[in-house]
């Protein structure tokens, strides 16, 4: 254990404290990422992005064709199916706040996604799951 001479040791500690911090250099603040576990093999991501993106672009066109359906017809402007239009827009919105960006995992190198990416992407999937938890009883009731 070292000695130092000269002032008292709360002198000292500080004194070692604010020179030891002060002397280095501080690296430019970088985003937090979140990493995620990548897969074994790049076949098996490459397989996964086309059936995801197929599943998903068959999604965005059903629940596009329900809307465009139920908005053009005349017969159909009624309030059972408004809500069935509704509820296939929050569809759309619903799982296009997580499946892009899994997309875009899936094929990258980096998996990774920002902190603030995540909590935003938290935000928006747990916003449509209170909406489709208010529109299902509103269903039932019509």
């Amino acid at each position: 254990m070292a000695v130092l001479s000269g002032g008292s040791s709360e002198e000292q500690g500080q004194a070692l404290f604010n020179r030891d911090w002060s002397s280095r250099l501080v690296p430019a603040r970088q985003p937090l990422r979140l990493q995620t576990l990548p897969f074994p093999r790049r076949e098996i991501q490459v397989l996964l992005t086309v059936v995801f993106s197929f599943i998903y672009l068959l999604t965005l066109t059903g629940n596009t064709s329900i809307i465009w359906a139920v908005w053009s017809s005349p017969k159909l402007h009624r309030p059972m199916c408004s809500l069935l239009a509704n509820f296939s827009f929050l569809e759309i919105c619903y799982i296009s706040s997580d499946v892009p960006k899994m997309l875009d995992n899936l094929i990258s190198q980096t998996k990774s996604i920002l902190y603030v990416g995540c909590l935003l992407q938290f935000y928006f999937f747990f916003s449509m799951c209170a909406a489709e938890c208010l529109f299902l009883p509103m269903m039932s009731f019509d």
